[in-house]
């Protein structure tokens, strides 16, 4: 603890300070951030010799093992990242046109992806080493699992949230199969004109709707309770929207 406390003080002072505060961001921050460190391994220090050796475990095998994990997942980002374009551009995936269409947006997800996880992994690595992840979780299950609304009719914060990433997860799949058959699949068969378009555009629908019955049925939501609003929307459609719906039909 003492040595890790003293190559703390040295890289406040040395010439590495400036290439880590690009890291960090700021040099206000790497300062905070290195006194943080500092004062915890002399803590851990003073803590071992005053017999608080649990005390000690925890801060000095935590905050070490943070800064480890933090050096493997910054390590593996730094890889993964430029591997991304490279990826991107080497057969098969260089050859479609919807890659080269979309080829920013879809860089810059994969890179946002990529960060998180890392972000995540670290996060996940820090908690388990300061001995914090069991209590947070055992606090999170309990959260998302509490029960909100009267009887029968309730729902609890997971299920809200697993809607809305299944239904997220839905949406994108539909997007990125739309886009595929659109760009890449259906303009190498022999269709005439508008045919693919609308396979495209029904492929789209599909899965959107079989992602929102998939969610409601993650939510715990039965779908037998909205077949009466489901009569009533068939009914408002064929009676107000007759024209609505077979333009749409028709295109």
């Amino acid at each position: 603890m003492l040595a890790a406390m003293a190559l703390v003080l040295w890289l406040r002072k040395s010439l590495h300070a400036e290439r880590l505060a690009r890291l960090v961001g700021s040099e206000v921050a790497l300062e905070r951030i290195l006194r943080v460190m500092a004062v915890a391994f002399g803590v851990a220090a003073l803590s071992d010799v005053l017999g608080l050796y649990t005390l000690a475990k925890v801060i000095g095998d935590g905050l070490l093992g943070s800064v480890y994990a933090g050096m493997v997942v910054y390590a593996a980002v730094s890889i993964l990242v430029p591997s991304i374009p490279v990826v991107l551009n080497s057969k098969p995936l260089g050859l479609l046109d919807s890659v080269k269409s979309h080829y920013v947006p879809i860089e810059r997800t994969l890179i946002r992806v990529v960060t998180g996880a890392g972000i995540l992994a670290w996060l996940r690595t820090a908690l388990d080493r300061t001995t914090l992840l069991d209590p947070l979780q055992s606090a999170a299950r309990k959260l998302l699992h509490a029960p909100i609304g009267p009887g029968e009719a309730a729902i609890s914060l997971g299920d809200i949230l697993g809607f809305f990433l299944v239904l997220g997860a839905s949406l994108l799949v539909a997007r990125i199969v739309g886009v595929l058959l659109e760009e890449d699949v259906l303009p190498r068969t022999r269709l005439g004109r508008g045919i693919p378009h609308a396979i495209a555009r029904s492929s789209v629908y599909a899965i959107s709707v079989l992602g929102v019955l998939l969610a409601f049925s993650v939510a715990g939501i039965d779908l037998s309770k909205v077949t009466v609003l489901a009569g009533a929307l068939g009914v408002g459609i064929g009676f107000g929207l007759q024209n609505v719906v077979n333009n749409f039909i028709s295109g």
